[in-house]
């Protein structure tokens, strides 16, 4: 049985929850045989972690293995929590490692420490991109245990949309730009608003997404008198995505902080061009030139000319973004992959 640990899918406000909806959707995952245990609530932190405690200490045997998603400095306490009480039962860890902050905890002597002591207890480690791959190994050398690269699926509603042919919306003389994502300044949602100040007034915005930047965005916007071509969504919740997706003709989000953009790959998904940042492990997700356009810098003049650059050529982005993402993120594919690294943990302990 495979134990698949996260926080709460479908109804949480990170990256994690949605990652993990094409996963649990997977026919060949539900073959496999797992069970969803969710460690974080947001309305019940202490009883939820304690009843996963509870459930991998009692019913996890040595023939299983719990897949342990990992979020930012709490959740990779509780995860390596949970996995002690996996190693008490004789069963299997594999760490997944979605968060940003990752690489700020890589690159502090205090952060290695304490991930080298978390992977003490693991019998593999799973990171979304080969950028990802490459930080692990430099930083902590040679590593305890095996490493697979392992992105986040589209959920079947997506993968359906990913399927269908292109359809570009005509001109009406208004090109919406998307930018959906929790509202935190490294996200780079500032940066779109400057940049729509200099870009033609056929040019609007709608921003989806909740978080503590939100007033202050508002307040830029009013401050740069865009009240009239900027729309506030508030969060957006799973199932509402891909309606509001179906709205705009380009998805900009030049994050900071991104481990690997669940935005990215739904945008492709439905056919639109995105403009990012090229930073960390987002040229992996976003091919330049191929299914969006990334740019060194958030400048508005730079950023608007991505803009423009995304959809003068927006046909050709949009077909090599879907291609790219039926390639790269179908949940039976990923599923597969998954279950072959685990497989091949569990013949290495034979």
């Amino acid at each position: 049985m495979l134990f698949i640990v996260s926080t709460a899918v479908k109804v949480g406000k990170g990256g994690i929850s949605s990652a993990l909806v094409g996963f649990t959707q997977s026919k060949v995952l539900r073959d496999y045989g797992f069970r969803a245990v969710s460690s974080h609530s947001e309305r019940d932190k202490k009883r939820r972690f304690l009843s996963a405690y509870r459930t991998l200490r009692n019913e996890v045997t040595a023939k299983d293995t719990a897949w342990l998603h990992c979020g930012p400095w709490l959740s990779l306490f509780r995860k390596w929590l949970l996995a002690r009480a996996v190693k008490r039962a004789g069963g299997k860890v594999i760490y997944h490692f979605h968060s940003a902050k990752m690489e700020a905890y890589l690159l502090s002597p205090v952060g290695r420490f304490f991930i080298r002591a978390m992977l003490r207890n693991a019998d593999g480690i799973a990171v979304l991109t080969p950028w990802w791959q490459r930080l692990f190994e430099r930083k902590l050398g040679a590593l305890p245990c095996p490493i697979a690269v392992i992105g986040n699926p589209l959920g079947v509603e997506l993968e359906g949309i990913a399927h269908q042919p292109v359809s570009i919306k005509p001109p009406e003389g208004q090109i919406t730009l998307l930018a959906m994502a929790r509202l935190l300044e490294k996200k780079g949602v500032a940066d779109v608003v400057h940049a729509l100040k200099a870009l033609p007034n056929n040019y609007v915005l709608l921003v989806a997404g909740s978080g503590p930047q939100e007033d202050d965005l508002k307040q830029l916007v009013k401050k740069l008198k865009l009240n009239e071509r900027v729309s506030f969504l508030g969060w957006v919740d799973y199932d509402k995505k891909l309606a509001v997706i179906e709205k705009a003709n380009i998805f900009c989000l030049p994050s900071r902080y991104d481990s690997f953009g669940m935005g990215f790959i739904e945008a492709m998904a439905a056919g639109l061009p995105v403009v990012a940042l090229r930073q960390g492990a987002v040229p992996d997700v976003v091919l330049d030139g191929e299914t969006g356009i990334l740019v060194n810098d958030a400048s508005p003049s730079t950023l608007a000319k991505a803009i423009e650059l995304a959809y003068a050529n927006r046909v050709e982005l949009a077909k090599n973004g879907k291609q790219h993402v039926l390639r790269n993120y179908l949940s039976e594919k990923l599923a597969e992959s998954f279950i072959q690294f685990n497989e091949s943990i569990v013949r290495q302990a034979k």
